[in-house]
């Protein structure tokens, strides 16, 4: 396959893209909020302005800088100013646990953290002995700060940008992006410019983006595919329409409004919409295509869409926060391979290998494996993790000799015309209302309780969330009178990995002979006689 079509000058780095955008066409329309919008060489001004307030703060190349924003344009702000600095943008989803936020500050350690509103408020119940300086976006009011802590207004308008400054090369690295590992904590998944760039052209390629488009900025940032909302529209002029309210009756009427020309969304915002569209009989006549990662999409979802969006393009691709926008399949082939994962994208290569390490063909299944410059940097402060996921592999020695793949631990399977069919994860994970969930984390936070003293998780497939969570767990009697379970949930989990009910083990759980928890005993109990546990709904 060649790369994408896309006809711009060369953009290495993020200041490249808006750099480029705001000479090529300063007066278009860069980015609606409500019922404001800021044009290109509006928005290179705002960065300017804050690229002038982080220097102020000592920001220099290969900092990082956190952002914790709600959506909107002053996280698009945030992003090319801390770019314009050589140093790492650390996205924060709204969405992570209290636990989650503090592991990410201890973790990425930035040097400034940018946030606002009540974004604050859950900074007072963190326990810090590494705190960044604080630039707040709106009202300073220094009673909302943790005791101790650096506080200081995010200052607007003209300055004077410093000399000297580095300007990223595309291999340097632009983000951090937090995901959920295969064990503990989220991980910070190091994104480069090259990254970000040569997937944005090559969405733009297949997706056939012009200046005439419109997109949806719904996805977070804190996720590589929200930033890449944004990333291709400035690329070829179009707009992005920022908007975070998950109704779908809200949605179709920001679309309506806004003339949306573009979504991109995960399965179960899918499955909601496509309900409502066909429920209320709803249109969007701007909409042109639409398009879905991050997960299966249920069946009579698949069979819907086309019903509940008649007219419209449906891409359905396939991607990793380690490997974004790997695979495609075309919208002429929907209707043929619904619910197949594609083929690999323009100047990318997949490949399958068995258990043996080998190659596999048409109708067998093993691991999908990347190759290209869609491959990440591997883990931040997780060398181990990223020698083993990211590393040469023997069976394409012949072929690329010791590059660096990445191994995706997604077993898919391939047919007979070449195209890629989900199976499963091969590790402990799981992927709940859109987010990867690892349960060996769920197991973690549960043992964290001082009553409880094991844990196994697993999942039920569910057609609106793909995955919910139980565990079943050991411990001590006093768990059954003491009550307090749910309010240790909700203060421990995000929402969306928190189990919906927890199965206390009739006495001691089984072990291996190494010591370990034997799951699969544990499991088989359950499946075979769960009115022998107690359960408590969370």
């Amino acid at each position: 396959m060649t790369s994408s079509t896309t006809t711009t000058p060369l953009i290495h780095c993020l200041p490249d893209l808006l750099r480029y955008r705001s000479l090529e066409t300063p007066g278009a329309v860069a980015i609606i909020e409500d019922t404001r919008a800021w044009n290109y060489a509006e928005v290179a001004s705002e960065v300017g302005s804050l690229v002038v307030e982080l220097c102020r703060w000592g920001v220099k190349r290969g900092d990082r800088v956190a952002v914790y924003l709600p959506k909107s344009a002053e996280e698009i702000f945030a992003l090319f100013a801390i770019a314009e600095l050589g140093a790492v943008v650390v996205f924060i989803s709204g969405h992570v646990s209290v636990l989650q936020l503090e592991h990410i500050i201890h973790d990425a350690k930035p040097k400034v953290l940018i946030t606002g509103g009540k974004r604050l408020r859950p900074f007072l119940q963190l326990k810090l002995d590494y705190v960044p300086i604080f630039l707040i976006n709106g009202p300073l009011d220094v009673t909302q700060l943790p005791l101790g802590v650096e506080g200081h207004g995010w200052q607007r308008g003209e300055g004077t940008l410093p000399d000297g400054r580095v300007i990223p090369v595309d291999r340097d690295l632009a983000a951090l992006h937090y995901t959920s590992g295969s064990t503990g904590l989220p991980k910070g998944v190091m994104v480069s410019h090259l990254n970000y760039m040569d997937a944005t052209r090559r969405i733009c390629g297949y997706l056939g983006n012009t200046e005439k488009d419109r997109v949806l900025g719904y996805l977070p940032m804190s996720a590589p595919w929200g930033v890449l909302q944004l990333t291709t529209m400035f690329l070829v002029g179009g707009s992005i329409v920022l908007h975070e309210i998950p109704l779908p009756s809200e949605m179709v009427r920001v679309m309506q409004k806004y003339e949306v020309t573009g979504l991109a969304a995960m399965p179960p915002t899918w499955i909601s919409l496509t309900d409502y569209m066909l429920s209320s009989e709803a249109t969007i006549p701007s909409l042109r295509y639409i398009t879905s990662s991050g997960g299966k999409i249920p069946v009579p979802t698949l069979k819907s869409m086309p019903r509940s969006f008649p007219d419209v393009q449906i891409h359905l691709t396939y991607g990793l926060t380690e490997a974004f926008r790997s695979t495609w399949l075309p919208p002429e082939q929907f209707e043929n391979k619904a619910g197949s994962l594609g083929k690999a994208t323009p100047n990318v290569d997949v490949f399958i290998l068995d258990e043996a390490g080998h190659i596999c063909g048409p109708g067998e299944q093993g691991e999908l494996i990347h190759r290209g410059s869609l491959v990440t940097q591997g883990y931040w402060n997780r060398p181990n993790e990223t020698a083993r996921n990211y590393r040469p592999c023997p069976a394409l020695q012949h072929l690329i000799g010791n590059e660096i793949v990445h191994y995706s631990g997604d077993q898919v399977r391939i047919d007979e015309e070449g195209y890629l069919w989900f199976i499963g994860r091969m590790d402990h994970m799981a992927k709940c209302h859109g987010f990867r969930v690892s349960l060996e984390e769920v197991e973690h936070l549960l043992t964290d309780h001082p009553l409880i003293s094991h844990a196994v998780a697993f999942t039920r497939e569910d057609d609106v969330a793909g995955n919910l969570i139980e565990a079943i767990i050991e411990g001590s009697p006093d768990l059954l009178i003491e009550g307090k379970l749910a309010d240790f949930c909700r203060q421990r989990f995000a929402k969306y990995m928190k189990p919906i009910c927890l199965w206390v083990f009739p006495g001691e759980m089984p072990m291996t002979h190494t010591g370990k928890i034997n799951r699969k005993m544990v499991s088989l109990q359950h499946t075979k006689n769960p009115n022998g546990f107690t359960k408590i709904n969370l």
